[in-house]
């Protein structure tokens, strides 16, 4: 750029707004859809935790596992889970 009659200086300082200003863009594309990922895995978790349970119940050696997921107490923390907001909020 000091070849092109800018200073060095004004280069970096211009490089600098260049790069900071993508920072802002990057976190508005990426954690909205992050978000509303996270919510859809609360909000299947308890249909994928019966699937396990299901599939483990199947096999005869994995029934103790089994009956320790259906007794951990996990649908109080799905339901608080899916009760907050950020879980919840409307589509746009």
């Amino acid at each position: 750029m000091e070849r092109r009659g800018i200073k060095r200086l004004y280069a970096l300082t211009l490089l600098f707004v260049a790069l900071w200003s993508r920072h802002p863009l990057l976190i508005f594309l990426t954690v909205p859809p992050f978000l509303e990922q996270l919510a859809q895995i609360v909000r299947d978790a308890p249909h994928h935790r019966e699937q396990l349970i299901a599939l483990l119940q199947q096999a005869g050696f994995h029934g103790a596992l089994a009956r320790a997921l259906q007794h951990a107490g996990l649908e109080q923390t799905f339901t608080a889970s899916r009760t907050a907001s950020w879980a919840t909020r409307p589509k746009p």
